[in-house]
């Protein structure tokens, strides 16, 4: 193996096949990632360090909502430390009352006459303060900005971030200098696949979808369930993804698919998935159904007749990979 400097200052590492240890993939495989704990979504979907997130849905699917209790089981189940930046719930303080809320299980404002008490809040709190930093900003970041933001925020505060997430990608600031909307998106989108891999990361992006045309159906409006090209430069998303998921609330006043959806539905469903051996073959194209619970800020799915909440399923693979693979 050999590593040189690039123009910009990068090193760029250079193998012979002889290099690569081709004999431990054939071996032991390709590594899987970490579960999020629903059983419906266990053969279909893990996550990976080094590789990022989009996450994508219309306005009002519950794309924060389903990114936060994601961020909180990787949390509770595997220890995962988290860099959040999602403006659109509100202030830090409110944020932390949203985080709050999702770990106890509980309303923080009893809302629905279900306020956890002062000692829960404690313990919340305290749990989160290890596992959760939250950046704000006056003004609005370019992307270059909040990745700096990031690195000199894990320095300060002693942290290694597992996951860094952006909600939504509207929220920061876009410089193209000139290019196409395409050429930004594919240079911002490359340097996000870059640092993650570089410190071994999960850069979650959410994402809108464009204006859809709605369907008119039985005298009811809805809109159909968005496609990675219903995005905003959606072709290039879609080119330069690695683990994709896409969000939908399904109609629940009309029949869809012969299916009567209940109102608190989220269908999620794969768009994209690399690398290769983290989800199981023949599971890519299956939806997983989860339900919202306002009362305690969860979401949970069906097994049979049963409900079920997250949990944790298997342990987090040991990380074996050679070091050629470690990027």
């Amino acid at each position: 193996m050999a590593t040189r400097v690039d123009q910009s200052g990068d090193s760029v590492m250079i193998y012979r096949i002889q290099d690569t240890n081709t004999d431990w993939l054939y071996e032991h495989g390709v590594s899987r990632g970490v579960d999020i704990g629903f059983d419906c979504m266990k053969d279909m979907f893990s996550i990976k360090k080094g590789y990022p997130l989009f996450i994508m849905a219309a306005p009002r699917a519950g794309k924060t909502e389903f990114t936060l209790e994601l961020l909180m089981n990787l949390s509770i189940f595997y220890g995962w430390k988290h860099c959040i930046f999602t403006p659109e719930t509100g202030e830090p303080r409110e944020v932390a009352a949203e985080l709050c809320a999702k770990f106890i299980g509980k309303d923080f404002y009893d809302t629905y006459n279900n306020q956890m008490d002062l000692s829960e809040k404690y313990r919340a709190e305290q749990f989160l303060n290890e596992h959760f930093i939250i950046i704000d900003s006056g003004s609005r970041m370019t992307v270059e900005d909040f990745y700096a933001e990031v690195d000199k925020c894990e320095k300060e505060c002693d942290i290694k971030f597992d996951t860094v997430t952006i909600d939504p990608w509207n929220k920061v600031k876009h410089e193209k200098a000139g290019r196409r909307d395409d050429e930004y998106l594919e240079d911002v989108l490359n340097d996000i696949i870059l640092n993650g891999r570089k410190h071994k990361r999960v850069n979650i992006i959410a994402q809108h979808c464009r204006d859809q045309p709605p369907i008119t159906k039985g005298g009811f409006t809805y809109y159909p369930m968005p496609t990675a090209r219903d995005f905003a430069g959606g072709q290039v998303w879609f080119r330069m993804g690695f683990m994709m998921l896409r969000l939908w609330r399904p109609p629940t006043h009309i029949e869809f698919n012969g299916v009567m959806y209940d109102p608190n539905t989220l269908m999620v469903d794969v768009q994209k998935q690399k690398p290769n051996g983290i989800s199981t073959p023949g599971f890519y194209e299956t939806k997983a159904l989860l339900y919202y619970e306002p009362k305690t800020h969860r979401y949970y799915e069906q097994l049979g007749t049963s409900t079920s909440y997250a949990k944790k399923r298997r342990e987090e693979p040991e990380n074996q990979e050679p070091p050629q693979m470690v990027l």
